[in-house]
């Protein structure tokens, strides 16, 4: 039994060992991702019979502007998705910890309610209920953290998908034939930054 108890211990700090090289892993080599960058090129549309330069210059910088603020966000909740991961693995250590210093061994078989109360019962109900609070954080803390990694995939997604629009955009524009042709292109640019 004193075994299984000193292997949990080992095992709380071992857990404790790979939450920090984890955090310092993730700090030296960055926890973001590239940001999508549009190029700034204001002379591109100049002296050709298309829109006038600053309308085109307006809808590009918006485009910009949306794209640069889905990636902030897509970074915030990355972070935010990183922390709940942290802090469920500091969580899991905890909990093996407790497990390893005031935990009992129940002998292997079908769960007895007179065995688990015979267990339990010189551990004060602060004790059990702050054991089970901790189970439960770590838990939540799983949980919030994925639901923030989606968030922030779904955010850098738009953010690259508005990328996309405005590089092709502005593609397009160099090539619109007359006036008619560059405003139906930055139409298509104003519904696909809707979307995003």
């Amino acid at each position: 039994m004193q075994n299984r108890l000193a292997f949990l211990r080992l095992i709380g700090f071992a857990l404790l060992a790979g939450l920090a090289i984890w955090i310092g892993a993730s700090v030296m080599h960055g926890v973001g991702r590239e940001a999508p960058r549009l190029l700034d090129d204001s002379h591109a549309f100049e002296g050709n019979a298309q829109l006038p330069a600053a309308e085109i210059q307006k809808q590009l910088t918006e485009a910009r502007e949306r794209m640069d603020a889905r990636y902030q966000y897509s970074q915030w909740t990355r972070y935010a998705g990183m922390a709940g991961d942290w802090l469920a693995f500091l969580l899991t250590a905890v909990i093996t910890l407790i497990a390893g210093y005031h935990g009992r061994v129940l002998a292997v078989g079908a769960p007895d309610p007179a065995k688990i109360a015979d267990l339990v019962k010189d551990q004060s109900a602060r004790f059990t209920r702050t054991v089970g609070l901790v189970a439960a954080a770590a838990a939540i803390c799983t949980a919030l953290s994925a639901k923030a990694k989606d968030v922030s995939d779904g955010f850098y997604n738009d953010a690259s998908a508005i990328q996309a629009a405005a590089m092709n955009a502005r593609r397009d524009l160099v090539k619109a034939s007359d006036a008619s042709s560059a405003q139906d292109i930055l139409d298509q640019l104003k519904q696909n930054l809707a979307k995003h």
